[in-house]
């Protein structure tokens, strides 16, 4: 029988953040080079520009099917909140400080 090792979550979790980060820049350094493997593979400029354009109306649809927002914190307060980064836990922090609406 093979042992092992015990790790804590905190170990596997940062080493699968890791993980995916690493795949993640791999997957982003190819797209750039997409454009020159299809023109090295005889496509045309015509169907180059659908393949790419299709990567970014892949991303917008999906951004819209799964309804992702950018938090809208500049509508109430056009202060950032602290640390600026938005967020509602940390608006609502500053307004019960400072007395603000």
């Amino acid at each position: 029988m093979v042992a092992v090792p015990v790790s804590s979550p905190d170990q596997t979790l940062r080493r699968l953040t890791i993980i995916v980060g690493i795949q993640w820049m791999g997957a982003t350094l190819g797209l750039p080079l997409l454009p020159l493997f299809l023109e090295h593979r005889g496509g045309t400029p015509t169907i180059i520009g659908f393949i790419m354009a299709s990567f970014f109306v892949a991303g917008v649809a999906t951004q819209l099917a799964l309804k992702t927002e950018q938090p809208q914190w500049h509508d109430m307060d056009p202060r950032p909140p602290y640390g600026g980064v938005p967020g509602s836990d940390r608006r609502s922090a500053r307004r019960a400080h400072d007395g603000g609406p």
